[in-house]
């Protein structure tokens, strides 16, 4: 009976570091996902085009430059 308890406590021993281990990677993921200063200086580029269809947009987009009979 003390084989199967050992066993049993170091199985639930290694999915609580399983555990801890994906929360630890899923709370890296949540602080990168919202670094914006971050995404800026890794593609400055991309967060330019970015900001331009964005404001494109805001102004009306394809639609606004549309000739209108």
């Amino acid at each position: 009976m003390g084989a199967e308890t050992d066993a049993a406590r170091a199985e639930v021993l290694a999915s609580r570091a399983a555990l801890l281990d994906e929360v630890q990677r899923l709370e890296a993921s949540a602080r990168a996902a919202v670094d914006i200063p971050a995404k800026i200086r890794r593609a400055p580029a991309k967060t330019a085009g970015l900001a331009a269809g964005t404001a494109f947009m805001a102004l009306g987009g394809p639609n606004h430059y549309v000739a209108r009979e």
